[in-house]
């Protein structure tokens, strides 16, 4: 029947179609963003699953130890690897040593962010109990006054 759209910018699209987007969950840009599944239909040929992906980088020793746990800091130095191998496009270098460095920046506010909400929750924690030694101190204290 009728053909998918295709997402912008792909170059077997067609460049005035508007792909299909889901919210941008990262703070500072008002655009939506195409998900990485939303695109898989244009290049069935390619990785498109995050499994498919993780085993692909791990079968060029761009993700490793194999097997362990992907985190920002394994993607970024993966990135950093993938920008370094011979041939890419000086443009694709710095794109994706962009992307790098913001995802770095995204980790740092989230453990800024984890940090700040396990002191604050020890902080209420503590002064939920400082207000009860307080309010028992003070009806100790009262009765006492009373008795003498």
């Amino acid at each position: 029947m009728g053909k998918k759209p295709q997402p912008v910018g792909t170059r077997h699209g067609n460049m005035g179609a508007q792909p299909q987007t889901r919210s941008n969950t990262i703070p500072g840009i008002a655009n939506s963003l195409p998900s990485p599944s939303e695109l898989s239909y244009t290049q069935p040929d390619l990785v498109n699953s995050a499994k498919g992906g993780q085993a692909f980088l791990e079968n060029r020793l761009l993700l490793v130890p194999e097997g362990a746990p992907v985190t920002m800091v394994s993607l970024s130095a993966a990135l950093f690897q993938i920008a370094a191998i011979p041939k890419v496009p000086r443009e694709a270098i710095q794109a994706i040593r962009s992307v790098t460095w913001l995802l770095d920046e995204i980790e740092e506010d989230a453990v800024a962010l984890t940090a700040r909400e396990a002191v604050n929750t020890q902080l209420g924690y503590m002064n939920k109990e400082l207000r009860t030694i307080t309010d028992h101190f003070r009806t100790t204290l009262s009765s006492e006054v009373k008795n003498n």
